[in-house]
This record gives structure tokens, C-alpha cells and sequence, in this order.
């Protein structure tokens, strides 16, 4: 009887020791798994979900494009031309008339080559002296009253933004201080969340990642679809940027490609890898590679140099 009580005990122990053992084993392989196969199945995930995010902000940029070029073709439908990239006061308020002259505009200045904008703005109207524009446009002569993205903004889906601006004072006077400070979603760029860029300057305005490109946007210009001889679909309407970002409402926010891709505050660059978006005239979205040649950049920002690009 002693015997079987002690043969029981011995088994139990056994089998408690086996279990004890098993669960041991467990341990070991968890730990395994949690110090060695688990992070090496992250770092393989990894670049896939990076790639993944990028696709998704890379395709929420061109739909802002877009949304902007839809803007862009509906204000020329209203206006039969594109908006200016400044409107600039003359010495006094008269009535816009939208006719075209006959005379043909001569090219339009680079805006690097002048020391400021405002001396731009100068020789660009003695080039090619400015229409009569609209009652709202008082202010000093020569001075910038507001930009293009502000004359956007009704056809952006931004009317009670647009209402609340004040047009009788330039777009930085105390009187649109508010309004100024408004983030406009259509003019934010999801590919700048990688930089940490929030929706408004430095200063506390509504920011743009997006500028216009200056050969086809012009002060007090009248610009019409019909004057680009190039062809829509090879003409850079406006493009991403990601230095030098300017409120959406500034008069200033335009650049050349002809300076190239990169990351200063006067050339057109995106926040993609190797990659800037630039909205074409005829609406559509196109990726254009960083490291492009001068001579094709040259090509796509100028509207009647009769020079399409190749392959475009």
C-alpha cells in the first residue's frame, strides 16, 4: 500500500516537472519571437506602409490640383480670362473691361530679375500696361491689393471666406486680419505632413503649398486659355512647393520654373521622394521628375515660346 502511495507521488512529480518543463519551452519561443521575429517582421512591413502613406498624400495632392484647376476653368468661364497674380492699384477705381485688345502682350519678365516685387510690378506694366479693373481696387498706385488665390477662392468652394475679405485695403491691412488667418484646406499640401508643416506661416497666416506659375498668372493680368499657343496640356498652371511657403492670400505667391526644381523659397518643388505635381492649363495632373533638364522646365513654364516639350 506504502509502495502505490509513493509510486503515485513519484509520477506526479513527474508530470508536474513535465509541465513546468513545457511551459519553460513557451518562454524561451515567446521571447524569441517577441526579441528576434517580431521586429524583423516590422522592419519588413515598413517601407510597404511607407510606401503606401506616400501613394495616398501623393494622390490627395493632385486632387487639390485638380480642385484648383476646376476652380481655374470656371473663373475663366465667368471672367473670360484666368486671375491675376496680383491685383496691383492704379491711381484710381474704374470698371474692368474684360474686352481683349488687340495688341499683342509682349513676353512677360522673369520676377528674379528685379530686386523686389514691387519693381516687377513696374516694369511689367510699363511692358505691358495694365487693364482697367474693378471699383474694389483702391489703395497707393503700385502697390499689390490682393492675390490670386484670393480671387479663387468662391470657385474653391470658399464663398463665405471670399465675403468675409475686405477689398477696399490690401489683403495684409488690420481689416483682414481674421479672414487672412483662415486655413483653406484646398491649398494644403498632405505630402508636407512628412516635414512636420503645419496650415499656417510663421506669422499666423492660412498657408499655401501650391504657387502659380508668373509666365501665365500675371499683375493686373488678362490672361485667356486662347493666349497659351503652346497648348494646355504642356503648360504649368500652378505647381507644388515646400520652401518658402507664403499665406494663400499673399499677391507674391507665384514663381518660375525656368529656376528649376528644388527646395529654395523661388523654385516649384514637392514633398514627394524625387518627385514635384504641377497642374497643367488643361486641368490634368502632371509628375514631373527633380531632376528635369533646365531646357524642358524652361519649355513647360513659357506659354507661347511655340517649343512643346518632348514627351509631354
Amino acid at each position: 500500500m506504502r509502495s502505490s502511495i509513493r509510486t503515485e507521488r513519484t509520477l506526479a512529480r513527474i508530470e508536474t516537472d513535465k509541465e513546468r518543463g513545457g511551459w519553460i519551452v513557451r518562454l524561451i519561443v515567446w521571447g524569441l519571437m517577441a526579441t528576434v521575429v517580431l521586429p524583423i517582421g516590422i522592419a519588413l512591413l515598413l517601407p510597404a506602409i511607407q510606401v503606401y502613406r506616400e501613394k495616398a498624400r501623393r494622390t490627395q495632392a493632385q486632387a487639390a490640383l485638380k480642385q484648383i484647376g476646376a476652380g481655374m476653368r470656371t473663373y475663366h468661364d465667368t471672367y473670360n480670362m484666368l486671375p491675376p497674380s496680383a491685383i496691383v492699384a492704379i491711381s484710381k477705381p474704374v470698371i474692368r473691361n474684360v474686352s481683349k485688345t488687340t495688341a499683342e502682350p509682349l513676353p512677360p519678365l522673369d520676377p528674379s530679375q528685379f530686386e523686389s516685387f514691387d519693381a516687377f510690378v513696374e516694369a511689367e506694366n510699363e511692358r505691358n500696361p495694365p487693364p482697367e479693373i474693378a471699383p474694389f481696387l483702391l489703395g497707393d498706385k503700385g502697390i499689390p491689393q490682393h492675390g490670386w488665390m484670393t480671387s479663387l477662392l468662391p470657385y474653391v468652394d470658399n464663398v463665405e471666406l471670399y465675403r468675409r475679405m475686405d477689398f477696399s485695403v490690401p489683403w495684409d491691412a488690420t481689416q483682414n486680419r481674421d479672414a487672412v488667418a483662415t486655413t483653406v484646406p484646398q491649398y494644403l499640401n498632405p505630402g508636407m505632413a512628412r516635414f512636420g508643416t503645419s496650415g499656417a506661416t510663421a506669422d499666423g497666416k492660412g498657408a499655401s503649398h501650391y504657387a502659380g506659375n508668373s509666365q501665365v498668372l500675371r499683375p493686373n493680368g488678362e490672361v485667356q486659355f486662347a493666349d497659351i499657343s503652346d497648348g494646355l496640356s504642356t503648360t504649368v498652371l500652378a505647381g507644388e512647393v515646400v520652401a518658402g511657403i507664403l499665406p494663400w492670400s499673399s499677391p507674391e505667391n507665384v514663381r518660375d520654373l525656368a529656376a528649376g526644381l528644388g527646395a529654395t523659397d523661388s523654385q516649384f518643388g514637392g514633398p514627394h521622394y524625387g518627385l514635384t505635381q504641377f497642374l497643367m492649363c488643361d486641368g490634368s495632373v502632371r509628375v514631373v521628375i527633380n531632376n528635369e533638364s533646365p531646357e524642358i522646365l524652361r519649355r513647360l513654364a513659357n506659354p507661347r515660346d511655340d517649343q512643346s516639350p518632348p514627351g509631354f
